[in-house]
């Protein structure tokens, strides 16, 4: 069984798929599955995947779009890993990412889930940077905060109508397995 299960959900993503899994690829942590779900792509997506033979990954097309939040709670039921780690198929994650966040969630067995700083880019070119909220208060006022709670919440039968986009979050398996991803939420992943 894998320490950490990668989710990565794909819908015509041909343009930058390569990209992402390679990042994934390329980590100095090598426990890990990438669970790569194709969302009825009708462009090269699939046939990309495809050209992979590394172990680690799994490639489990659905066989109809059914959204990303359907794909990525799909992705929660096929992962083994005690640790679950989101990404985009336009996401691509520096080499250390997987070792500081597991060693941060190993020696922290308080925290369920942690995040990362991440840049903006367009063709080649850092266009902005966004760091995860520090402290209590600041977390309230972040968006990646309101989407694990929105998603808490609805859970427990609240109706939330929006929530903010989150990626590149890693969490314990067991907080992902018991709340998975709000399937009516349209704006927000």
């Amino acid at each position: 069984m894998p320490k950490i299960s990668v989710i990565m959900p794909a819908y015509n993503a041909e343009r930058y798929i390569r990209e992402a899994i390679d990042s994934i690829l390329r980590q100095t942590w090598s426990d890990f599955e990438l669970i790569i779900i194709d969302d009825g792509s009708t462009d090269s997506t699939a046939a990309i995947i495809a050209e992979y033979t590394d172990n680690r990954i799994r490639f489990c097309p659905n066989a109809q779009n059914m959204g990303v939040a359907a794909t990525l709670n799909r992705g929660l039921e096929l992962a083994c890993g005690a640790y679950i780690a989101r990404m985009d198929a336009d996401d691509i994650s520096l080499p250390e990412r997987f070792a500081k966040q597991a060693a941060y969630l190993d020696a922290h067995p308080d925290v369920t889930v942690c995040g990362t700083a991440i840049e903006l880019f367009c063709e080649g070119s850092v266009t902005g940077t966004r760091f995860p909220a520090a402290g209590p208060e600041k977390l309230k006022e972040d968006p990646l905060f309101w989407s694990l709670a929105a998603t808490i919440l609805h859970s427990m039968g609240w109706r939330i109508t929006s929530c903010g986009a989150a990626s590149l979050k890693r969490a314990r398996s067991q907080c992902f397995r018991r709340f998975c991803f709000g399937t009516e939420f349209t704006a927000g992943r």
